[in-house]
Parts: structure tokens; C-alpha cells; sequence
């Protein structure tokens, strides 16, 4: 398959694999997110830095077109880091983001500190389970639209997954290469797979109008150590046509961060 994106000159072109739910010349908010993210992660050291929170704005549409990625670094310290991101295309800004980078050092916490953060017994069994590939593979999940791109091809394992309730649970990966050429890594996957948040959660309104997120805040106390990620998602639509979303992030071992989304009623593609 396809990586979501290919490199040319200063320009990043996306592929059909990079498309959403809502069109398919509308690119998926977790495709846009993690080029913005690839242009945070080549100026600081993975070894020594971690990620610890990431806020993306989408302010419109991210066409399927040439892309242009420009990032500036806001603070350079050596225990803080600070970039900001913005995506164009042709000249206008479509979205941006910001990421926080920490100093890891080692210490001991104490044990009345540890917080339980491990992986839920009914979320661990879900991984023993037969992956399907894309949203609407699965008898248990709601159809939804049949345009092509990242939500179709993704790969997953189901906990508990009825699309349209406002409450759904999942195992995924990242099946394709955000950029081509360039190994995807964990911040990367997490990065493009955290959108997914909101499909999970969807309320279903009617077969015209849906939720969809304008941001997408993700805070990680630490990196996953695994493909597998999961994504526990819950919304808060309220009647003003604005809702919340609240996800708890896991990888195979236990929790590992959390995702917020701020959502705001759309019209749903129709082929």
C-alpha cells in the first residue's frame, strides 16, 4: 500500500491512503497530524527528549494537493522544547500544531505516587482476537460512508466497537508509512492514529450531519512499546451541536496518555 505521503522538493504530495470519511479530497486529521509531527520529530533526540503533548488545530479541510510544512522552533532549551507547525497549501494555512518536549531523566517514585495504570483485563483479551481491516468491516460497526483512505484500511481489533453509540473501544496500527522512504516511529504511529478517537466515539445524529473534530490534544506520560495501540473513546454532544471527546490511549503493557477533541456538527460526504 501506499504511503500516506511522498516527498517532492519542498512539497509533500498525499496519496489516496491519506483520505477521510468526509471526502475523498479531504485528507484524515490523523494523516495531516503526523507530517506536522515527522517536521517536530527531526529537531530533537528521542533518547533523551519525549513528546508529552501534542495540540493540533484544524482550522479547514486539508485538501488532497501538495502540502508545504514549515516549522520553527519556539524555545530550544535543553530540558524543554517547544515547536510550532503550520501546513499550507498554496500559501494558505490549513492547520498547525504545537509540541511540548521534556527532559527524561531516572527517578525513583515513590509507591504511594504509582498511580494503576495497567491494561484492563477486558481490553487485554481484545488482543487475541482475528483483526479486521478498515471501519465498517466489522458486523458490529455502523457502515458509514464508503469513500477510501486511512479509516479503510486500518487494521483492528475490536473491543467493544458499535459506531454511532458515542462510547467505542480498539485495538489499531498504523499500516502504511507516513512518509515514504522514512520508518514510521511509536510518536509518529500514535500521532496518526489518535484521530481515530473521534470516529470511534461518533454520535450518531442523522444521515446527514455528523461530528467532527477541529483540534486534537494528546498527552503521553510515555511512549507505547508496542504496534498495537488502543483507544478508548467516549463523547459529550450536547444540543448546541458542539461536543467533547475523551479518549484513554494504551499499548500492550497498560496506559500511556490520553486524547481530547473539541467537535463541531458537519455534513457528511455523499457519494
Amino acid at each position: 500500500m501506499q504511503a500516506l505521503f511522498k516527498k517532492e522538493g519542498e512539497y509533500f504530495i498525499p496519496s489516496e491512503a491519506a483520505a477521510s470519511p468526509w471526502g475523498p479530497i479531504t485528507l484524515h486529521g490523523g494523516a495531516s497530524t503526523a507530517l506536522m509531527v515527522s517536521a517536530m520529530e527531526d529537531r530533537f533526540s528521542a533518547d533523551e527528549m519525549q513528546m508529552t503533548r501534542l495540540t493540533v488545530d484544524l482550522f479547514r479541510s486539508v485538501p488532497k494537493a501538495p502540502l508545504r510544512v514549515e516549522c520553527e522552533t519556539v524555545r530550544d532549551g535543553k530540558r524543554v522544547k517547544m515547536f510550532d507547525v503550520s501546513l499550507y497549501h498554496e500559501d494558505v494555512e490549513v492547520c498547525r500544531a504545537s509540541g511540548l518536549v521534556l527532559q527524561k531523566s531516572t527517578v525513583d517514585v515513590p509507591d504511594y505516587a504509582i498511580n494503576d495504570v495497567a491494561l484492563p483485563e477486558h481490553i487485554a483479551q481484545a488482543l487475541d482476537r482475528q483483526a479486521v481491516i478498515g471501519i465498517g468491516s466489522d458486523h458490529r460497526m455502523h457502515e458509514g460512508t464508503p469513500t477510501p483512505g486511512l479509516h479503510r484500511s486500518i487494521p483492528l481489533k475490536p473491543v467493544f466497537l458499535n459506531i454511532g453509540i458515542g462510547h467505542g473501544c480498539s485495538w489499531l496500527k498504523l499500516p502504511v508509512l507516513v512518509i515514504e522512504g522514512r520508518a514510521n516511529t511509536p510518536l509518529l504511529s500514535v500521532a496518526a492514529l489518535a484521530d481515530f478517537a473521534n470516529g470511534f466515539s461518533q454520535v450518531h445524529l442523522s444521515e446527514e450531519v455528523g461530528f467532527i473534530n477541529a483540534d486534537l490534544t494528546v498527552n503521553l506520560f510515555r511512549m507505547p512499546a508496542s504496534e498495537w495501540l488502543c483507544i478508548d473513546s467516549r463523547a459529550f454532544p450536547q444540543s448546541t451541536g458542539l461536543s467533547m471527546v475523551e479518549s484513554v490511549l494504551y499499548d500492550e503493557s497498560g496506559m500511556i496518555g490520553r486524547v481530547t477533541q473539541s467537535n463541531l456538527t458537519m455534513p457528511r460526504f455523499k457519494a
